[in-house]
């Protein structure tokens, strides 16, 4: 299953057993937030990594504006395409490969 199948799939469980969507975050409270009610493993987010044109770009798989990051230093990684990940323990986000198993986040 290819990364945007991946996300497609998580975002598609989402709205069919949550009536939400996977989630993206815009803003630095939504992330302090999450911090404060999620547990301690990594998350799957609706950001993907891919190089475009010859330059590498994070994006919003529902295609919302992207005006809002928190990666942790390195990141995101800029030598595949990845999906990301948010964690809870320090509130940055990861690039991870899309075929990784990790909990994921719905929205409403």
């Amino acid at each position: 299953m290819g990364t945007a199948s991946v996300i497609c799939a998580l975002q598609t469980y989402c709205q069919d057993i949550y009536k939400g969507q996977l989630a993206s975050l815009h803003i630095t409270a939504t992330s302090e937030l999450l911090r404060t009610a999620a547990t301690y493993t990594y998350l799957w987010i609706r950001a993907v990594t891919s190089c475009k044109g010859g330059s590498w770009k994070t994006s919003w798989q529902d295609l919302s504006s992207w005006n809002y990051a928190n990666w942790a230093s390195r990141q995101p990684c800029q030598w595949y395409r990845t999906c990301t990940v948010f964690n809870p323990k320090d509130g940055l986000w990861r690039s991870r490969a899309c075929f990784l198993l990790h909990l994921f986040l719905c929205q409403h």
